[in-house]
């Protein structure tokens, strides 16, 4: 039994394939089925100066009546954009990080071992560190802003304390 050569391998870069091709390949395809796999394939290197393998040519015709299309490469703009909404999400977290209260340990091991105790004290310090310097911060924009209403009445002479 005698088997038709199907040459598969084209030698060169990888060509992507363009819109236009992807058009145009499943019906130029059909007008020339009467051809083995071999001749499409010469015939199409041929016509559109694309060397294309056979399978080249078969898998994007099965992808194409499947639906399946490549997707286009991202531009660059889309990326910078992406990079930049990234970026102030990141920005917008952590600014409620010092906003929000301090949460409690994760861990609240009574027989812990020295190392394991170490560590929830340091982070139970730093906790208590964010949420008094956010309490002093959110306190202190109040306190720049009452400040002169506490300090002098409405007379202009200073008050005293308590």
């Amino acid at each position: 039994m005698m088997m038709a050569h199907i040459s598969t391998v084209t030698k060169g870069p990888y060509i992507p394939w363009s819109p236009e091709e992807e058009e145009i390949l499943p019906t130029w395809v059909s007008r020339n089925e009467h051809l083995p796999w071999d001749e499409i394939r010469e015939e199409y290197v041929r016509q559109f100066k694309i060397p294309r393998s056979v399978h080249s040519l078969r898998g994007k015709l099965d992808q194409l009546q499947k639906g399946h299309r490549r997707k286009r490469p991202i531009s660059k703009r889309a990326v910078e954009l992406h990079h930049i909404a990234a970026r102030q999400a990141r920005h917008q977290q952590q600014r409620l990080w010092v906003v929000l209260p301090a949460s409690p340990p994760p861990l609240n091991l009574k027989k812990a071992n020295p190392q394991v105790r170490r560590l929830l004290r340091q982070m139970k310090q730093l906790e208590t560190a964010r949420s008094y310097t956010s309490a002093r911060s959110l306190l202190l924009e109040d306190d720049s802003q009452n400040f002169l209403s506490q300090v002098w009445d409405s007379s202009g002479e200073k008050m005293s304390p308590g």
